[in-house]
């Protein structure tokens, strides 16, 4: 875990160092929508947008790996009975006919 936050902050950084170094103004623009921003602001930006899509993309397999763990606790700890009253173990039945001698 410590090299994936190391590296993680590496990517942070080098992002970070890229964009403070792009300042002109760039113009962006979707379908009809048109904005003007700093080039860092957007490389900034898209940087933040992938990030939080990324996380987003995890969400799904990091669900089902936790309930896959809570689903194996349950399967592990047996429930107790509750018309069960006594821990003793159970008499076999009797057999009412005994065998002729």
């Amino acid at each position: 875990m410590p090299a994936l936050l190391a590296l993680a902050i590496g990517i942070s950084a080098f992002a970070a160092v890229f964009a403070l170094q792009n300042t002109d103004p760039v113009a962006v623009s979707f379908l009809v929508w048109r904005k003007e921003a700093s080039l860092a602001l957007v490389l900034l930006g898209t940087f933040g947008l992938g990030a939080a899509l990324g996380v987003l993309a995890c969400v799904p397999a990091l669900l089902k790996a936790t309930w896959k763990g809570r689903h194996a606790v349950k399967q592990a700890a047996p429930e107790k009975n509750p018309a069960k009253t006594s821990d003793a173990p159970a008499v076999p039945p009797t057999n009412p006919n005994p065998p002729a001698s």
